[in-house]
């Protein structure tokens, strides 16, 4: 503390200190107070976004939508899960927009291009080793563009591909 002439002991604490220091540590304080309460006023204004745009909600919207198949909500949900700008958007939507909406995502992977076609064409790669084919279709089964890309491909960049895969470990 300080008395006017010189420093003095603060008793509580044990420290010395002169009014031009107390001020900084007072200003210090106020500086870290208002930034942890922007902190937490800024994580509320998060979480009452998440809440208001949550699964729960989307999911109380698919129970409403009775001629909605149990696949369109699991491929809806797939893309709702991760991302709250579809998840906004989802629950903004009207009941018309919103049934096109998720039967689009029914048609969005094309047949041609699906895993039963790679299955297809992994049943003719007699010469390809199981292990191979395996470690493939890990890769297709989570990607309809290399599914794609894949099915497209002639028949030596298709070999040449898989044994990509092997080299790859």
């Amino acid at each position: 503390m300080y008395n006017g002439k010189k420093r003095i002991q603060d008793e509580d604490i044990g420290t010395w200190s002169s009014p031009d220091e107390d001020a900084f540590v007072s200003l210090m304080y106020a500086i870290i107070s208002a930034s942890q309460h922007a902190k937490t006023e800024k994580f509320a204004k998060a979480q009452a976004a998440l809440e208001q745009f949550s699964i729960s909600k989307c999911m109380d919207v698919f129970r409403k939508m009775q001629d909605v198949s149990s696949s369109q909500r699991l491929k809806a949900l797939d893309v709702l899960a991760n991302s709250a700008a579809y998840r906004e958007a989802f629950l903004a939507m009207d009941e018309d927009f919103r049934h096109a909406w998720m039967a689009s995502l029914r048609s969005s992977v094309p047949e041609q291009f699906s895993i039963s076609k790679c299955m297809d064409v992994f049943r003719k790669m007699q010469d390809v080793p199981s292990n191979q084919r395996l470690k493939a279709l890990d890769v297709l089964a989570n990607s309809a563009v290399y599914r794609e890309a894949f099915l497209t491909m002639d028949e030596d960049f298709r070999h040449v591909w898989m044994a990509s895969l092997r080299s790859s470990d």
